[in-house]
């Protein structure tokens, strides 16, 4: 009887484990990668679709902000079976939240934003069997800064001296 090494049937194991891996954005377009990801316009609606069975399982997108404020995302899709997740990253690529039911339908998320640049969101079909045409929408509310407070008003001397310095409120 022959023995075989765990090393020998490890590597076996793993070959056939690595055979058997499916690329589900292999057919997909340059913005499966956040890196590509296509730029959005807010207060647009953006339609595209993903479908794991066709290999295209992966979108990104981004909007480009200039201010502080809360951009708002909102996902709808036509497959209403299909299971389909929405995720946002700031501007290093940092996951900030991925989006939550909406009462009206689809995905919603509000994430604050903190500083300018682009802001991504990642649309992905759940499980291999998913597909969907899809609708997104971002809008964007700024930070609303209160103006500076009035300065105090200018208190004078009750006398004034000639020849000494003035308070703006005097006359020459």
């Amino acid at each position: 009887m022959r023995t075989v090494s765990h090393l020998t049937l490890l590597g076996f194991i793993l070959s056939l484990s690595s055979a058997c891996t499916t690329n589900w954005d292999e057919k997909s377009s340059s913005d499966r990668a956040r890196i590509k990801a296509r730029a959005m316009k807010l207060d647009k609606v953006t339609n595209d679709n993903i479908s794991s069975p066709s290999l295209d399982r992966t979108d990104w997108k981004y909007v480009k902000l200039d201010k502080k404020g809360t951009l708002i995302i909102d996902l709808n899709w036509d497959r209403v079976q299909a299971g389909i997740a929405l995720t946002i990253y700031d501007t290093l690529g940092r996951k900030m939240v991925s989006a939550k039911k909406s009462p009206k339908g689809g995905l919603h998320a509000e994430v604050k934003v903190e500083e300018p640049g682009k802001y991504y969101m990642r649309v992905r079909a759940r499980g291999e069997k998913d597909w969907s045409h899809y609708a997104l929408r971002t809008k964007f509310q700024p930070e609303k800064v209160d103006p500076p407070p009035d300065p105090p008003p200018l208190k004078c001397p009750t006398t004034c001296e000639v020849g000494k310095k003035k308070c703006s409120e005097d006359k020459k």
